[in-house]
C-alpha cells in the first residue's frame, strides 16, 4: 500500500479552558492527491458550524476532480477487499452533492470547572464507532476515468477522536477496476516473438511509466532487479532470461 507523502495538517486541535475557538472553520486538514499530481484530489476539512455553545464540529471530504462512490443506497463507507468498477454507483449527500459527511459532534465547556465534554453530533451518514474507514473515488486525468481508494483510521471511536489519513491506491488504467486495500493488478501479456526468439511481455499504456522488474527466484531473500523494457509498455524476453520473474512496480 502507498501511502501519502502529502499530508497536510494546518491546524492543532487542543482542548481546555483557554481554548477561544475548538477548531478553525474551514480547517484544512489534508490535501489528498492520488495520483501525485500538483492538484488535490481530495480536500479533508473540518468545520465549526456554531459559535455558540454547545458548538458543533464536523468533518468531510470534498472531492475535486471526481465523485466519491457508494456501497449501497446511503453508505459512502467501503470494505477492504470490496471492487470499485465503472459500475459502481456515485454517492450524493442529502443536499445532492458529493462532499461526504465523516463525523461530527458537539462540544460542551462547563462554565465552572472550564472542562469540554463531547457527545455524538448525530449524524446519520457518518463513521459512527469506525476507527477505519475506506472510501471510494472515481476521478479523471487528462480525460480519462480513474478509480481508487482512501483509508482513514484513528486510535479509538471517542465522537472527538478526528480520523487521518493512513493510505491511498489508485489504478493508472482508464476504467479498470481497483480492489478496496489493494494495490491495482496490472494485466501483463504475454506472446511468443517470430521464430521462437523470445517473448513479448505487453502491459496497458496506462502503466507505461512503470518499472518492469525481474528476479532470478523467489526463494527469500528476493531479489527484485529493474528489466530493461524494450517501449514504454512492452518488453522483449530473450531464451536466455526465460527461467526468470517478472512483476511492475509503481515508481516511487
Amino acid at each position: 500500500m502507498k501511502t501519502i507523502a502529502n499530508l497536510i495538517l494546518l491546524s492543532t486541535l487542543t482542548w481546555g479552558s483557554s481554548c477561544a475557538q475548538l477548531v478553525p472553520a474551514s480547517t484544512n486538514l489534508s490535501n489528498i492527491s492520488l495520483s501525485g499530481n500538483p492538484e488535490p484530489d481530495v480536500v479533508y476539512v473540518a468545520h465549526v458550524s456554531s459559535q455558540v455553545f454547545p458548538w458543533t464540529i464536523s468533518t468531510q471530504l470534498t472531492p475535486y476532480h471526481g465523485v466519491f462512490l457508494r456501497s449501497s443506497r446511503l453508505n459512502p463507507f467501503f470494505n477492504a477487499d470490496d471492487v470499485l468498477a465503472p459500475s459502481t454507483l456515485v454517492f450524493t449527500n442529502s443536499s445532492e452533492t458529493y462532499d461526504v459527511p465523516f463525523t461530527r459532534y458537539l462540544a460542551i465547556r462547563d462554565e465552572e470547572t472550564g472542562m469540554w465534554r463531547f457527545q455524538d453530533g448525530g449524524l446519520k451518514v457518518g463513521a459512527g464507532h469506525r476507527t477505519e474507514a475506506f472510501f471510494g473515488i472515481r476521478f479523471t486525468i487528462e480525460g480519462a476515468v480513474h478509480h481508487g481508494w482512501l483509508r482513514f483510521t484513528r486510535p479509538d471511536a471517542q465522537p472527538e477522536t478526528l480520523f487521518t489519513v493512513a493510505g491511498h491506491e489508485w489504478n493508472p488504467v482508464p476504467n479498470a477496476p481497483i480492489q478496496v486495500g489493494w494495490p491495482p493488478e496490472i494485466l501483463v501479456e504475454t506472446e511468443v516473438l517470430p521464430n521462437r526468439t523470445g517473448i513479448r511481455l505487453t502491459w496497458p499504456p496506462g502503466a507505461s511509466h512503470w518499472i518492469l522488474e525481474n528476479a532470478r527466484s523467489l526463494t527469500p531473500p528476493i531479489v527484485w532487479e529493474p528489466y530493461p523494457s524494450s517501449g514504454g509498455s512492452y518488453a522483449d524476453v530473450p531464451p536466455e532470461d526465460a527461467e526468470r520473474y517478472f512483476r511492475l512496480k509503481r515508481p516511487e
